[in-house]
């Protein structure tokens, strides 16, 4: 109960209804040519989970969200306990700061897999002033390598601050066993940012 306790004064961000909400909603068979996309399969084979990764795949608007949706739900299906599952759900004009990313992605691997490592500094938080977003930054760290690898999957970056997020991707990206997986609109900025040899 106190760590769950503690994920709830981590974060009030939750991007579970709306997942669950957009899934539901999805027409039979969308987004099947997708999970089957050989660059898809590449990036989300549990035999290629060796390194960091990403992949980033323009799509409409409408469709990118039932995509992010659909590819949240079978990963969450398919993979196993020790395998992290995180997703971030950006919306036109709402504007999250880097700590506030953090504390999400970190209240979301914490949940999957409940465990003590890294949650001291938390505690030591909860009772005084939030964590700054190094802090979070170095307890992600931690939390990260208690799994085999993290499956990061992002909706609607075309609908971020670019300066407010790419930070804070990057550095996931820097992390070994980490993939990311974005959808967007095709803009220059977001494939600058997020280039593999960054």
């Amino acid at each position: 109960q106190e760590l769950q306790d503690l994920v709830k004064w981590l974060s009030p961000l939750d991007f579970s209804e709306k997942q669950n909400t957009i899934f539901e909603k999805r027409a039979p068979d969308t987004g099947k040519w997708f999970l089957e996309h050989p660059k898809f399969l590449a990036w989300s084979l549990p035999n290629n989970f060796s390194g960091s990764g990403k992949v980033c795949h323009s799509v409409s608007t409408t469709r990118h969200m039932t995509l992010r949706s659909l590819v949240v739900h079978e990963l969450g299906e398919a993979i196993s306990e020790d395998v992290g599952l995180v997703y971030i759900y950006f919306k036109y004009k709402t504007k999250y700061t880097m700590a506030q990313l953090a504390e999400v992605i970190l209240k979301q691997l914490i949940r999957r897999r409940i465990t003590e490592s890294g949650l001291e500094s938390l505690r030591k938080h909860k009772i005084g002033n939030r964590p700054t977003f190094n802090e979070l930054l170095d307890t992600l760290k931690v939390k990260v390598g208690t799994y085999s690898h993290v499956l990061v999957v992002v909706d609607a970056l075309d609908e971020a601050d670019v300066h407010g997020w790419a930070p804070l991707l990057r550095d996931l990206q820097a992390l070994s066993g980490v993939s990311l997986l974005a959808t967007s609109q095709d803009t220059g900025d977001i494939a600058l940012e997020l280039r593999p040899d960054q």
